[in-house]
């Protein structure tokens, strides 16, 4: 569900967004070229790198993501598209909504999202996504961050709370 940016509190979700928004240096948005990983190493595990295509069965592919946020889904989401994610329908619908929403706006969305994956996890998670542009000219790539707050293993075990 969307949220105003006003109301993304944590503080990995800001950290991106406050990059974002110096990195772009008066420009509509910043370029992969402006992307040091060393600047954003603290969200490094947080942090994804989506390409945009021009086909809709694979528009959105992830070119990276980190560390956490294939932990907490339980698979490797590296070199997959969002069809591909161990998502159903409605969840789907609702991802691809905010990274067409992100590309339409040619800005920053925040929105908080729960769900039950296809690989018996639920997860809850808040997310960043903001446009950026391989070479200056034209969209062509998304920047995100994603912090999970509840993933867990749907066995009728406890819900694990992370931290990190």
């Amino acid at each position: 569900m969307r949220q105003p940016l006003s109301e993304m509190a944590d503080p990995k979700l800001r950290r991106l967004l406050l990059w974002w928004e110096a990195a772009r240096r008066g420009r509509d948005m910043p370029t992969r070229a402006d992307l040091d990983p060393a600047d954003l190493r603290d969200i490094l595990p947080n942090l994804m790198l989506v390409d945009i295509a021009d086909t809709p069965e694979s528009r959105f592919v992830y070119r990276l993501v980190g560390t956490h946020i294939d932990a907490s889904l339980g698979v490797s989401v590296t070199g997959r598209s969002v069809q591909e994610l161990p998502f159903g329908g409605e969840a789907r619908n609702d991802i691809l909504e905010q990274y067409e929403q992100t590309c339409r706006e040619r800005q920053p969305i925040f929105c908080t999202h729960g769900y039950d994956t296809t690989e018996s996890r639920h997860v809850e998670y808040g997310r960043i996504l903001a446009p950026m542009s391989r070479h200056g000219s034209g969209l062509d790539m998304l920047v995100g961050a994603v912090v999970f707050t509840i993933s867990h293993i749907n066995l009728g075990l406890p819900r694990q709370v992370l931290t990190a």
